[in-house]
């Protein structure tokens, strides 16, 4: 077995194909025919060019060739020469033959990449770098003939240099990354300081480690980057946030970075007019003419990049939401845009609420960069038939935030594409994605393509984060089709993906050290029934190949073992099933590449769940004052009292409880009226237990009745706010901010019932008012999503002070059947189910196929049973209260085991009997 210490040998995952194998090719082309015969580079090996405006792709190629397979290759014009065998040929039509973007590509004794545009020359040559091998001296490829273009021609990546300074070294890496996969669209979101500071000269006079210690560019190595981008077929656009208010723009405004200059600062460069000491953050006459300087010099600084000297976008930043300009502004911006460059559009973010009409008759001359709904924003197919341009930036799966919140490889390949974008807000927890589709193909043809976006992540993971997450998304873009895609085939494309990432590290020039140690590693405790699951980040630097996963139980890495096979690079997690119930574990992650090992990440510590809720608690608010709150407290299955709330006299006990008809009530009832519009209370009480286990059941219930209805929230939370079950802004019932279509009145009360399915996404169901006679369907339900819950052991009730409302609330239910929160049975039943004790039809035995299986009689109850199985002996796990008489277990270890069961009614009561005698097994 290996050790965590142990220096295994990677095997190299690029070489030449094997006769008849298929090239790992990203994005796949759209036709490939595969022919006997190969093609080998050999020393008088040229690349020909027919037309001089190519002389640029066949260049790059050739620098591209040197650093990937350390080949010379002579480029030149091809005239009136003849291609020998072994010579690439760039062959640019004169007619237009081919497409925008679309390239042939022709590999017999030599190969000829055939375009009508300099775009599907870039495209057809990437293609070459991927199709090309090398294996000892020998350069060579499989003969084959390509026919390829993409479904859409924006494929964009977008990086936070704002937040996270990058050097202009790192900046090129990743326009090479963009080059290796066919993403010709690179948008940089810069500081406001940063890309005013880009376009003036005074930067040039500060020396660079002023420039670092200032996270600023000068105009010469922005110039640089944008003409090294656009050699290599990808462009750059401007994300330029055009907001007067934020601390950025303050800066580029007031402050002056070359004191020892002829300036005073960048406004006195762009307009002459001296230093602007008075700013005030706001639209003013002299920001407005400044502004426009501005834009207009970073049009012409980025158009210089493209081959028609035209600028397509122009990207602002936000006019929703936190951040957002205001729409008005927007349309002044722009005027400003169109002025300088009619052909420019403005993108921004998200779109604009339909009740701001600014924007909405400019539509033509504006794309959203679509990532969600919030703020306001309309979906994606109502953007798309009032005819906005767009583009699919969605928030999930596709963003990368900071170092951690980073979307599994594999669910950008299985669950996004042009037509689909999921929210799921900044926690990230993939299982809770509310997802949105475009309906209708033709509606779909409004979409320009997508774009990854990342986020304040650190320049040190942040090639690491996107290099395996980019060539998915454009596997998606370049490749559209229907989701779900019939022919699906993950496990194929992440073998491809594994061969070009090991290509991508040696065009980087990435090799020869050992990988950083993982990090952000984590591990669940308790909450995985069965396993446990862990997760990590790669910890950047010297592109990992994959990863390993070592388990111990003393605190030394050194005598932890490897669980589980080696794992792919674009694979962060791993579930470990050979692990004992209730017992912990020492966990540690390595990464390695061709070079070897990394050192180990940090110890974390794992255990394995039962999947056991035991959750069961009803406040039925019997006080005589509110104090009684906090001293004792009432009602069952508590640990402990309410807490203090954080705003005292906001929360009044009132003798007089709610009724609902059907349900058995009792004492009084909690009054929440808030003081001030923008102060809420948290009323907070712990639980018995953990909720959000995997494969458990938890439903809640309470009365509510608004006296005085206002738009601040109301709500009860199990755990995270994700869950929140009750009214979160305006009148509508809804899960946290997901709304439904009953609405609150005033002087009514509600019955609110919620079910909560636990898994590695929590499932979550409302009712408002359901009959009490059945357990309610989800038909019947006014909402249905999905959340993370987390694994929190208390709940809490929250009021938000906006409009001043008045709120009573009552008879508060947790437990883990309706049974338990519908009201079924009375307080006054003090009498077990029959029999009791409990007795077996057929106790603890092994089955034919290695489970064990028991089942003890069924006992009665007017109110309902649940059943509890006991492991006694032999450390086997516990079943948890259940409604089902019988128990199976799969997989127990060797051994000998002892369960006993008891039972219990449903009442409020809680009546149990004693326990069976015990039954034995054993597993041989």
């Amino acid at each position: 077995m290996k050790t965590l210490v142990c220096l295994l040998s990677t095997c190299l995952l690029v070489g030449l194909l094997p006769a008849g194998e298929l090239p790992a090719l990203i994005p796949s082309p759209k036709k490939l025919e595969l022919m006997e015969g190969e093609v080998v580079l050999n020393r008088s090996s040229r690349i020909l060019y027919s037309q001089e405006n190519a002389k640029v792709v066949a260049e790059v190629l050739a620098e591209d060739f040197e650093r990937l397979f350390d080949y010379s290759l002579e480029a030149r014009l091809l005239g009136s020469a003849r291609a020998r065998e072994g010579d690439i040929v760039l062959q640019l039509s004169s007619e237009p033959k081919f497409a925008a973007e679309e390239y042939q590509l022709h590999a017999k004794t030599g190969v000829t990449v055939s375009s009508s545009d300099l775009a599907g020359l870039y495209a057809g040559t990437a293609t070459l770098l991927q199709t090309f091998q090398k294996e000892g001296d020998k350069v060579a490829m499989s003969a084959l003939k390509i026919r390829d273009q993409p479904s859409r021609a924006f494929r964009g990546h977008m990086f936070d240099m704002k937040n996270q300074w990058h050097s202009i070294a790192d900046c090129k890496q990743f326009v090479d990354m963009c080059r290796f996969y066919k993403i010709n669209f690179l948008s940089l979101h810069a500081g406001e300081d940063q890309w005013v500071g880009a376009v003036s000269t005074q930067l040039s006079r500060l020396s660079p480690e002023e420039r670092v210690k200032h996270r600023l560019y000068s105009k010469e190595e922005m110039d640089e980057l944008i003409s090294y981008a656009s050699r290599r077929g990808v462009y750059l656009f401007p994300h330029n946030e055009c907001t007067p208010g934020f601390q950025h723009m303050k800066n580029a405004i007031a402050k002056d970075y070359v004191p020892g200059d002829r300036y005073a600062g960048f406004p006195d460069e762009l307009d002459g007019k001296g230093a602007y000491t008075t700013f005030s953050g706001k639209a003013e006459k002299r920001w407005l003419e400044l502004i426009e300087i501005a834009i207009g010099k970073a049009i012409d600084q980025f158009a210089a990049g493209y081959p028609d000297g035209i600028l397509p976008y122009f990207h602002v930043g936000p006019v929703l939401g936190e951040g957002g300009m205001a729409p008005s502004l927007a349309v002044q911006i722009l005027d400003i845009i169109q002025r300088k460059s009619p052909g420019t559009k403005m993108m921004f973010w998200n779109g604009v609420n339909a009740k701001e009409p600014h924007l909405y008759p400019r539509r033509k001359d504006c794309v959203i960069a679509y990532y969600d709904d919030e703020f306001g924003a309309s979906d994606m197919e109502s953007y798309l038939r009032e005819g906005w341009p767009l583009v699919n930036a969605a928030w999930s799966p596709l963003y990368v935030v900071g170092s951690r919140l980073a979307r599994p490889v594999e669910r950008i390949y299985q669950d996004w594409n042009l037509g689909r974008q999921g929210s799921d807000g900044i926690p990230g927890g993939y299982g809770a994605v509310r997802w949105e589709k475009v309906s209708e193909p033709e509606l779909e043809k409004g979409i320009l393509g997508g774009m990854l976006c990342t986020w304040e992540t650190p320049q040190k993971v942040h090639l690491e984060r996107v290099r395996i997450r980019v060539p998915v998304m454009n596997e998606r873009i370049w490749n559209h089709g229907p989701w779900p895609d019939p022919e699906s085939d993950f496990p194929n494309f992440e073998r491809r993906l594994q061969k070009k990432n090991v290509q991508l590290s040696r065009y980087l020039q990435q090799g020869g050290e050992v990988p950083a140690a993982p990090i952000h590693v984590a591990a669940s405790e308790g909450t995985a029934k069965g396993k446990v699951r862990l997760e990590w980040r790669s910890g950047g630097g010297h592109a990992p190949l994959g990863y390993r996963v070592f388990r111990g139980r003393s605190d030394d890495p050194h005598e932890a073992r490897q669980v589980g096979a080696d794992l792919a690079v674009t694979v962060e997690s791993f579930e470990d099933t050979s692990v004992a119930l209730n017992s912990d574990y020492n966990y540690w992650v390595v990464a390695f590449n061709e070079a070897g090992v990394s050192e180990a990440s940090e110890r974390v510590r794992g255990a394995a769940g039962t999947g056991i809720a035991n959750l069961m608690s009803y406040e039925p608010f019997e006080y005589s004052e509110l104090e009684g709150l906090f001293a004792k407290g009432a009602g069952e299955g508590w640990p402990g009292p309410w807490e203090k709330p954080n705003e005292p006299g906001v929360v009044t006990f009132e003798q007089e409880g709610l009724e609902y008809p059907g349900l058995e009530t009792a004492g009084g009832s909690l009054r929440f009226r808030p003081k001030e519009e923008k102060k809420g209370v948290h009323l907070k009480r712990s639980l018995k237990g953990q909720v959000g286990l995997d494969d458990a059941t938890m439903w809640m219930s309470y009365l509510v009745k608004p006296n005085k209805l206002a738009v601040g929230d109301f709500f009860v939370v199990p755990g995270e706010i994700a869950g929140a079950i009750g009214k979160v802004w305006g009148e509508q019932f809804s899960i946290y901010m997901d709304k439904s279509a009953v609405r609150m009145k005033e002087g009514e009360t509600y019955l609110v019932v919620a079910k909560f399915e636990f898994g590695q996404g929590d499932k979550v169901t409302l009712w408002v008012n359901p009959s009490l006679d059945k357990e309610p369907g989800e038909e019947g339900a006014a909402l249905q999503t999905m959340a993370e819950i987390g694994n929190e052991n208390f709940v809490q009730v929250q009021n938000q002070g906006y409009g001043l409302g008045d709120y009573q609330f009552d008879e508060l239910r947790i437990g883990t059947s309706w049974r338990r929160v519908g009201g079924w049975g009375s307080r006054s039943d003090k009498q077990a189910p029959a029999p009791n004790p409990m007795t077996w039809i057929g106790p603890p035995s092994l089955m034919e196929d290695g489970s064990v299986f028991m089942m003890s009689v069924t006992a009665e109850d007017e109110s309902g049973v649940e059943y509890y199985f006991e492991c006694v002996k032999g450390g086997g796990p516990d079943s948890g209260w259940q409604e089902s008489s019988s128990y199976s277990l799969k997989s127990l270890p060797t051994g000998t085991y002892s369960y006993r069961v008891k039972s219990r009614d449903m009442s409020a009561g809680d009546n149990e009997t004693d326990w069976s005698f015990a039954g034995e097994v054993v597993v041989p």
